[in-house]
């Protein structure tokens, strides 16, 4: 797939992901391999970032661009609304935001979590699509620039949601820089049907949530496939996804509540978002078998049972690392419950079977692993690979 605006020897793709309920149609997130040395010699600079959205149907025009003030390394679909997307960034501040609203972006040094709402932007995907060329003909159809804060200018434009600041009407928002990460996100995991305190209690989504379908369940990958097991096992159906989960290498699990549109109420009344600070609801510090903060590359929640709060962190020096973000009661309250080290480089792929309970695959250095529950000792290794392996 090739767009001439983003076309360029210096672009890879970070992450890809199928877009829930629709056929043939994935996001991917556009990023610059620049180095570390490199990345700090241009500190402080603006710099295009996107997400891009396409079409098998039309493989040289991105249908949608979801831009971003930060490169995008993870993004993910919320399983219960599809239209919001939540995605971390290079550097660490967090961030949630609506598409379209007005208003130009507020610019920052760090940024974490990005999120972007298609609700109001079907109708002109749509027009998109109607008019989008075949592949080899000319430029894109689609919508120009509308009222809302779509991007875009005159016929024949990609539609681009843009990521704007917060505003009346608005749900976006930024985190305040000391309640950030320290790091790159390295995954993000949305928290279907739960809620969060700041006292790291969880409970399920309280009652007066809008209800969903098994039918559009089945079509949102392994959350979905998490909760449809669920419900045959009588277990309620996630009503809501409000909180999602982040990871990075400075040794923190934040969660965060995405519904930031009430930050901006008190008392019932609007107030202003320069008196709002967004921060995560809960903060989880994880310290690997050698005492130290954990590189945390890799994040796997148990979906079945997520008011539990277990969860599975696989590290860059290939550990694994099994943990609770509920707060235990104490000064210190410990996180950790075990933590080894059954690869000898990077673990780049850690998920529970959506059919098998309890099953979970690690993929790191030449190999992948199997473990059950919370044995250390792996159930199946596979031979080592000629090449190592990246997903």
């Amino acid at each position: 797939m090739l767009w001439s605006s983003f076309a360029g020897e210096r672009r890879v793709v970070s992450c890809v992901q199928w877009v829930p309920n629709r056929r043939g149609v994935v996001a991917v997130a556009v990023t610059d391999p620049a180095g570390h040395q490199e990345r700090l010699a241009r500190a402080g600079r603006l710099s295009d970032a996107y997400v891009l959205i396409w079409n098998f149907r039309d493989p040289i025009h991105p249908e949608c661009v979801l831009e971003c003030p930060y490169e995008v390394f993870s993004f993910q679909f919320n399983p219960v609304n599809p239209d919001i997307i939540a995605g971390g960034c290079y550097n660490g501040q967090a961030s949630a935001r609506t598409c379209g609203a007005p208003g130009p972006p507020r610019p920052s040094r760090k940024l974490a979590v990005v999120v972007w709402d298609l609700t109001e932007e079907h109708d002109r995907i749509a027009r998109r699509r109607t008019t989008a060329p075949r592949s080899g003909s000319g430029a894109g159809g689609g919508a120009g620039a509308e009222d809302g804060g779509a991007g875009g200018g005159a016929a024949g434009d990609t539609p681009a949601v843009r990521h704007r600041r917060a505003s009346a009407g608005s749900a976006g928002f930024m985190s305040a820089v000391e309640a950030s990460h320290s790091a790159p996100i390295s995954d993000l995991q949305w928290l279907p049907g739960i809620e969060v305190d700041r006292a790291g209690r969880a409970f399920p989504v309280r009652a007066g949530s809008a209800g969903t379908s098994h039918q559009s369940l089945a079509r949102s990958g392994t959350l979905g496939a998490a909760a449809i097991a669920a419900l045959q096992a009588g277990s309620p159906v996630p009503r809501e996804c409000c909180f999602c989960a982040t990871l990075a290498a400075d040794g923190r699990v934040m969660l965060w509540d995405t519904r930031v549109e009430k930050l901006l109420k008190r008392g019932g009344r609007r107030v202003d978002e320069a008196e709002v600070a967004w921060k995560p609801m809960h903060v989880v510090h994880l310290l690997n078998m050698h005492g130290v903060d954990f590189a945390g590359a890799r994040l796997c929640f148990d979906f079945h049972d997520l008011v539990a709060g277990g969860f599975l962190a696989a590290s860059h020096d290939g550990q694994i690392l099994g943990g609770t973000f509920v707060k235990a009661l104490g000064d210190n309250p410990e996180y950790s419950r075990y933590c080894h080290a059954p690869h000898a480089g990077p673990i780049v792929a850690l998920a529970r079977s959506p059919f098998i309970d309890g099953l979970v695959a690690s993929v790191g250095d030449w190999c992948f692993k199997l473990w059950l529950g919370d044995a250390q000792t792996p159930l199946f290794s596979s031979p080592f690979a000629e090449e190592v392996y990246t997903a």
